[in-house]
């Protein structure tokens, strides 16, 4: 992609405008430019619905669907920026990490986005590693499965520290052995506030709808509505 492209429907409407990636990557954006993606529904991608590398994407108004990578199903980051708002992740599925997004070294802004029903082995939403900075507001994130650990968010942040920020987001009936709601590395500033967790799965370590935080309680600085969390 070059300097100023913007890629979207007609109107902006998801409905009118589909990427089928038929096993294959739907986009790939490299380079420093920034570029809009707006309103497509991007289905059935094998290589990740959206590949980042070295870029900057605002991603608006989009449907990613059935989209499978190793890492980061429907959008994988690599040393990227990325705004993203009003867009729905449904049965996305990585073989790895990030069922749904997942992000290294990067800078990452999600508004106002549904995750449901998205798959991996580690962290069946979102898996952010290390030097990377996530802020997500106002999402839902629910009946995500993690085969073994943090069913919405996986933290892995051993090589170098990472911000996270949730703030008025519900975290619901997800899955994984350890963390079925998150598994936090330590290396790792987590911000949560007036978010919403329902207990409804019983992981192995924290119970129903634990968020398990590894490493000092100095690390987190937390704020949370109805939420339980576990420090070990």
């Amino acid at each position: 992609m070059k300097s100023g492209i913007t890629l979207r429907s007609k109107e902006g409407i998801p409905g009118f405008a589909q990427i089928h990636g038929q096993g294959h990557t739907g986009i790939w954006s490299v380079g420093t430019y920034s570029s809009t993606i707006e309103g497509l529904s991007i289905v059935n991608c094998g290589g990740a619905g959206i590949r980042m590398d070295s870029s900057s994407l605002t991603i608006e108004n989009c449907h990613f669907v059935n989209n499978s990578f190793s890492d980061g199903g429907a959008i994988h980051m690599i040393d990227s920026a990325a705004t993203i708002s009003n867009c729905s992740f449904f049965d996305n599925y990585s073989s790895h990490a990030g069922g749904a997004i997942a992000m290294g070294r990067c800078v990452a802004n999600i508004i106002s986005c549904h995750f449901e029903n998205n798959l991996a082995n580690y962290g069946g939403v979102v898996d952010v590693e290390s030097y990377s900075s996530m802020t997500m507001e106002s999402c839902t994130l629910i009946n995500n499965t993690a085969v073994f650990e943090g069913g919405g968010l996986f933290v892995w942040a051993n090589q170098g520290h990472s911000s996270i920020s949730i703030s008025h987001s519900t975290i619901g009936n997800n899955q994984a052995p350890l963390g079925s709601d998150g598994w936090v590395s330590d290396f790792c500033t987590l911000t949560l506030n007036d978010c919403y967790l329902e207990w409804d799965y019983q992981d192995t370590f924290g119970g129903p709808g634990t968020l398990i935080i590894n490493g000092p309680v100095s690390n987190v600085e937390s704020t949370w509505g109805s939420v339980k969390a576990l420090y070990r």
